[in-house]
């Protein structure tokens, strides 16, 4: 739970073995108080023995209200072993009050163990009990002792140590804070008859006007209310703590005489103690805070939301445990940490399976072992979009640009992190929280679904997957998961595998004899192109049905009509060779050819889910891409075509390969776009020189320099370009680089821009674009054609009353629908060459 707090300071002392302190709350007012203090290394030392001495100086210090009281010792004292002690002055004023007496007449044992007994009469002698009358000293004085000290619970929480043997800091510590709540007494001396004659007798009571030593020594009260809310102020380095008296969280109202007042502020942490009923220790005359504790409350159980089960009546199980409410757990409602207004009941909490993974805690507040509330610790799983030296953005929470110096997150965050994202309603200090989120990477080995939630096993561990269907791989795939708290909040393929070699794309047939009816003899050409993307030029030889006849030899006699023959191009077919004939099935819904499912409906690739016909893609796919500005048909694969940025196409055809009852992958698809699309792949650049040629073996290649992220780099390229021009392109492998045929980019003028939006006018209209983290940004001087290494997006300036000047070019990624700028080109040196925009 650790992770929905912002900040980590431990309540009270925080000493390094604080894990080994048994009796945290009185040790922590203890040293509050100013009367135990921690060993010089930093420990506590919660095993070790209280020495007499040491007992002496803590009840001293009691008694003077927490402060060093002013004393000295004698001289020379009737204690031979505390002449020189440190702690001589403390003890001879315990003895001058009667709090404690020597071992014999001329020694006291300063070093010597204190007992639980010893301790108890120290104390109970310091709230205003008589030694003499309470026969405290003499025969059986350990007795009486004990017998008084259990009447005023100076044992409580304490009733299984023997009082008799050395008492430990932690016990001792307990005794203490046992003492100071408890009444302070005082004598009354009554006359009564006894046989006639009239004697005075003693009649001890409890002083509730004196008080508690806590009250009479310090100034102070001990009073009571719920946390409901806490904030953090980082200048001061103070807590502020909110609190009700109502019954809000499970437990009785307060009465008004015992509530704290309702905010109080204090440097430690209590934060802990959200939605419990909390006992504050603090100076009635300055509300300085000496500590702060549960009282009648503490956490009865911890787990997650979606351990929650079997609601019934007053009782449910948290991870099969059975435990009990103190009303029906219809009535019992869930606080998420730190906001005061509460989430509604449990059962409609839990049932949000949204919340499965938020951790929580169950509060008993009622001191009977049954629980009252859940606090509840939500958060939220997110993509970091954009991150530099001073902001950031995520996908949910922080779309626009956000100053890191706002948040708290962690060493190295960067782009395409996954971050668990805790509110700012949520943390102690009002800041966001930003932390990493676990990325489990493995081979999906099973898929179950209970209760219609679905479960995805990875590497033989078992993870259940958030609102949402977000586990949708097949098994065998290597998957990248976000997981938190055994929670799939992303899941990704990483790779795949499928087989799909026996599937051939049958292209548009190329008719040399042009004929409403094919005569025997006549020539029909076709292209069948295989997954490997070789590509078999045949003629067509016969149609049957709903069968293709291919032979690269022969003159078989045609028995259809080039229309049927067209009608049969652009599909899909799965095929049997013999010899140089190619017998080709067209796959259709009733053919599949084996594969689980065929759709011919697809219209859209969705990156965003990578998905075809909304069937996820394997990464090995065969894709068959058909575009009217090629001459062949490509093939590539399901991980290229998830790099693509279009969105959709004409036609599409897809089969597909069930994995398992639940996931199914795309296997096989053909899709016909008017143009290829722009691949994420695609580079831009901008060319700074004029290219001269070099031959290699043959093939002609033009020389030239780009400006590419930031810098000039010679490349090579089949492909002629000019000095001046703008290039999209594709890396070949080293230097050598594919220009993209067709890419051309419009001149427009800067209206108005953001950091992520940016108002263009160019000849055709006014719009308002989308700058992305994927955006391309590249700053150059248009008048000496040179890159900038650096610039920014200015608002063009007026060539006249009625025009702008051009000062960038520009093209959208290539659906056009999301006015997403793909690459902006900024004239640094304000113009993009003479070009003027018409208002």
């Amino acid at each position: 739970m650790a992770m929905s707090l912002s900040l980590a300071v431990s309540a009270g002392a925080a000493f390094n073995d604080q894990d080994k302190i048994v009796n945290d709350e009185a040790v922590d007012m203890c040293v509050a108080l100013n009367i135990i203090n921690g060993r010089t290394n930093g420990d506590f030392d919660p095993a070790g023995n209280v020495t007499r001495a040491e007992a002496a100086k803590m009840i001293c210090i009691a008694l003077n209200g927490g402060k060093e009281p002013v004393l000295s010792a004698s001289a020379t004292s009737a204690f031979a072993d505390i002449n020189g002690h440190w702690a001589a002055k403390y003890i001879e004023y315990c003895v001058s009050l009667g709090i404690v007496a020597g071992k014999s007449a001329t020694q006291f044992d300063p070093n010597g163990n204190v007992t639980g007994t010893e301790l108890a009469k120290m104390l109970l002698i310091a709230l205003g009990y008589n030694a003499q009358h309470e026969k405290f000293v003499g025969a059986n004085w350990d007795t009486n002792v004990n017998v008084v000290a259990s009447q005023n619970n100076l044992y409580e929480e304490l009733e299984s140590i023997d009082p008799s043997l050395a008492l430990s800091r932690d016990n001792a510590a307990q005794m203490i804070w046992n003492a100071l709540q408890a009444d302070m007494v005082k004598y009354e001396y009554t006359l009564v008859s006894n046989n006639g004659e009239l004697t005075s007798q003693i009649v001890v009571k409890n002083d509730p006007y004196a008080g508690t030593l806590v009250e009479e020594k310090y100034d102070a009260e001990v009073e009571y209310g719920y946390m409901s809310h806490i904030s953090y102020d980082d200048v001061k380095g103070e807590f502020t703590y909110d609190f009700l008296t109502s019954a809000s969280f499970g437990g009785a109202a307060i009465d008004a005489a015992d509530a704290v007042p309702a905010t109080m502020k204090s440097a430690a942490d209590y934060s802990d103690l959200f939605a419990q009923k909390v006992a504050v220790v603090y100076d009635i005359t300055d509300n300085t805070v000496y500590g702060m504790y549960a009282a009648d409350s503490s956490v009865v159980a911890t787990g997650y939301i979606k351990d929650i089960s079997d609601i019934s009546g007053k009782d449910f199980e948290i991870a099969g445990v059975e435990y009990t409410m103190s009303n029906n757990v219809s009535a019992a409602r869930v606080w998420n940490y730190n906001v005061t207004a509460n989430a509604g009941f449990i059962p409609a909490y839990v049932g949000t399976h949204a919340n499965g993974a938020y951790e929580f805690a169950l509060i008993d507040n009622t001191d009977d072992g049954k629980g009252d509330a859940i606090v509840a610790y939500p958060f939220g799983v997110e993509k970091v979009t954009f991150v530099n030296a001073t902001k950031f953005t995520t996908d949910v929470t922080f779309t626009t640009a956000e100053d890191l110096e706002d948040v708290t997150y962690y060493e190295g965050m960067a782009k395409d992190d996954y971050v668990v994202v805790t509110a700012a309603a949520n943390t102690v200090d009002g800041v966001p929280v930003l932390e990493k989120a676990e990325v489990v990477t493995g081979k999906i080995d099973g898929f179950k679904t209970d209760a219609g939630i679905d479960s995805v096993r990875v590497d033989g561990v078992w993870y259940e997957e958030s609102a949402g269907s977000v586990i949708t791989q097949n098994n065998g795939a290597t998957v990248e998961m976000v997981v938190v708290n055994g929670y799939v909040y992303v899941c990704t393929t990483t790779s795949n595998s499928v087989a799909a070699t026996d599937i051939v794309y049958l292209e548009a047939a190329a008719i040399e004899t042009v004929a409403t009816g094919l005569d025997a003899g006549s020539k029909l050409m076709g292209k069948i192109v295989d997954a490997e993307g070789n590509i078999a030029k045949a003629q067509i030889s016969k149609i049957d049905g709903d069968k293709v006849v291919f032979t690269t030899a022969g003159t078989d006699e045609i028995e259809a009509t080039a229309a049927v023959v067209r009608a049969m191009s652009d599909k899909l077919y799965s095929f049997e060779k013999d010899g140089d004939k190619y017998e080709l099935t067209l796959i259709d819904g009733s053919n599949k050819a084996g594969y689980k499912t065929y759709s011919d409906t697809a219209t859209a690739y969705d990156k965003d889910d990578a998905t075809l016909a909304g069937y996820d893609i394997a990464d090995d796919a065969v894709i068959y891409v058909k575009a009217a500005d090629e001459d062949d048909t490509k093939v590539i694969t399901g991980a290229e075509l998830k790099t693509w940025s279009d969105k959709t196409f004409s036609t599409g055809k897809v089969l597909t390969l069930e994995q398992s009852s639940k996931f199914q992958n795309v296997a096989v698809a053909a899709v016909t776009y008017a143009t290829l699309p722009i691949s994420d792949n695609t580079e831009y650049g901008y060319v700074v020189s004029a290219p001269f040629t070099t031959k290699v073996d043959g093939t002609t290649y033009y020389n030239f320099t780009i400006f590419v992220d930031g810098e000039n780099k010679d490349v090579i390229s089949e492909d002629s370009v000019s000095k001046g021009d703008k290039i999209a392109f594709a890396v070949v492998k080293d230097n050598e680089i594919d220009v993209t045929a067709g890419f051309t980019v419009t001149d427009a003028a800067v209206l108005a821009a953001t950091e992520s939006r940016v108002q263009l006018k160019d000849a055709l209209t006014t719009d308002t674009y989308k700058i992305t983290d994927k955006t391309v940004i590249i700053y150059i001087d248009s008048e000496n054609v040179v890159g900038s290494e650096g610039g920014a997006i200015a608002v063009a300036s007026d060539a006249d009353a009625s025009n702008y000047k051009a000062n960038v070019s520009y093209k959208l990624t290539s659906d056009p629908t999301d006015k997403e700028i793909a690459v902006i080109y900024v004239a640094t040196n304000g113009q993009m060459g003479t070009a003027t925009i018409a208002h």
